[in-house]
Parts: C-alpha cells; structure tokens; sequence
C-alpha cells in the first residue's frame, strides 16, 4: 500500500475525528482510538496536528465541507427545485451519518476545540436555514407559494419535517427508512403551485 502524503493524511485524519466524536462522544474521542481508526501510531497523528484541538477544528472544517456540498448541489434551477434538492441530499447526508444529529445539536465538538468552534458550528446550521428560507421566499416572490402560506412560517415546517425525520428515528423507524423522495413531494404538493 502506498504511504499517505500529509495532505491526504490530513483529511483522513479530520474525518476520523469527527466519525468517532459523533458516534462515541468526546469520552470516546482519545488519540489511541483516533490512531485505530487510521491505522497509525498513537504519536503519528501529532505529525499531522499540533494538538487535539486543533483536530477538532479540521473535523470543523470537513463538516462544513460535507454541508457545503449540499448547498452546492443546490444552486440551479427554480426556488423549488433547489430546495427539494438541498433538502433530500441534507437528510440523505445525516440518515447515512445518524452521528451528524448528535455533533450538530450538541457542544460536544465544539467544547474539546477552540472558543470559536461552537460559533463556527452554529453558523453552518445557520447556514442551512437561511438556505430553506431564502428559496420559500424567492418563491413567494414568484408566485408559487400556495395563497394563504406565510413565507415566514414555511421554512420552519420544512425545517421541522426534516429534523423530526433525523430525530424520530429508532428501533420501529430506523434512520433511512422513509422515502425522502416521496417525503418532498408531499411537502412541495402542500406548500407549492403545481402549476409553475
């Protein structure tokens, strides 16, 4: 197998951070468990990384990534259209990664790194309800939200759909198991004109 490069080894490394932060908690978080999950030596890792914390803020960085590639993948099409695919891709993102709900709805994360990390995290949740509403509204403006819905008050179901969703998952319902397709098109034949 060819050795990593420190660029490639980087990410890698982030990444294993944030899988075991969200699945074991920070109690889980320790170098040795990092190394594992790797497959280096407990002392390799501070070749990467000066410090844990400075782990955490790279786990940031690629979360941010992960949620970034959603909005990305959102931006063609009408209003409509661009939320029906942010909204299948964030759910399908956190149903395959059912640890995401855990690292974004709590301080964990951002309690083992820098003071900053727990503004960063809040901005990138920030992020993603300004995306929701900022689409109902344009769609508002456009004439297609159904008459009678505030623009103010939509993004908030949608939003809510989709963490009660990620949530309500459990032993009767597990994580993935709805339909997200057939869950935005009811969603859309609530709130939207068909005819746009």
């Amino acid at each position: 197998m060819a050795k990593m490069s420190g660029e490639q080894r980087r990410p890698q490394i982030a990444a294993a951070a944030l899988k075991i932060i969200a699945e074991q908690g920070l109690g889980g978080f320790t170098t040795r468990s990092l190394a594992q999950e790797v497959g280096l030596a407990e002392g390799t890792i501070f070749r990467h990384f000066a410090s844990k914390e400075d782990i955490i803020g790279a786990a940031i960085d690629h979360l941010e990534q992960l949620l970034d590639e959603d909005l990305a993948c959102a931006r063609e099409g009408d209003p409509v259209q661009r939320l029906g695919r942010f909204f299948r891709r964030r759910v399908e993102l956190i149903s395959k990664n059912p640890g995401l709900v855990r690292i974004l709805f709590s301080d964990e994360l951002a309690r083992a790194g820098a003071a900053s990390d727990l503004d960063r995290i809040q901005r990138l949740k920030q992020r993603g309800r300004e995306f929701i509403s900022a689409c109902i509204r344009e769609a508002d403006q456009a004439g297609v939200l159904r008459q009678g819905l505030s623009p103010d008050l939509v993004p908030i179901i949608v939003h809510g759909t989709a963490l009660a969703l990620l949530f309500g998952a459990g032993a009767d319902r597990p994580a993935g198991s709805v339909n997200v397709r057939a869950l935005w098109e009811t969603l859309e034949a609530l709130f939207f004109k068909r005819d746009r």
